[in-house]
């Protein structure tokens, strides 16, 4: 019935490529599973949350609300 998602990529898509980052805040190493895009900050996992949760952001896409939007 359900489908083995050995590999953490979901969808079938094999593992995820980690690349390497320093936090813009911090300035820490580390490594996040998406490319980074140039000219926006990317944080290290402990202050991505600091900033997650000083911006009251929620979970998901849009960071919070809920419900369907039409």
């Amino acid at each position: 019935m359900f489908q083995d998602r050995q590999g953490g990529g979901g969808y079938g898509a094999g593992p995820r490529e980690e690349h390497e980052i320093t936090c813009s805040k911090c300035g820490n190493k580390g490594t996040v599973p998406f490319k980074p895009m140039e000219g926006k900050p990317v944080f290290c996992r402990d202050c991505f949350r600091e900033e997650r949760a000083s911006r009251g952001g929620g979970g998901g896409y849009g960071g919070g609300g809920g419900g369907r939007r039409f």
